[in-house]
Formats: structure tokens, sequence, C-alpha cells
């Protein structure tokens, strides 16, 4: 993961690590919920699945 966040800002130098940081909290915060409410319901996981 270091290396994206160095990528990022070699090419748009302006860009510090705190404003991505910022811009992906949150992603990684509603990834979080999603990965708890599958583990508290795993039936989630497998409901859609099962009507297709």
């Amino acid at each position: 993961m270091r290396g994206d966040r160095l990528v990022f800002t070699g090419v748009v130098p302006e860009l510090t690590f705190s404003r991505i940081y910022k811009g992906v909290a949150p992603f990684i915060v509603t990834d979080l919920i999603r990965l708890g409410l599958l583990i508290a319901f795993p039936i989630l996981a497998t409901w859609l699945p099962a009507h297709l």
C-alpha cells in the first residue's frame, strides 16, 4: 500500500498523504461496515445467489 501512496504523490506533487487518507477514509469505513454486517449476518452473502 505504501507504494501506491508514493506513486500518487509522484504524479501529483501537491497531493499530501493526509489528503489521500481523508479521501479514502469513507470507502474504508463503508467496507468495514459491510464486513461487520456479513460477519453478523452471513445469510446476506448467500441470499442473492440463492435467488438467481
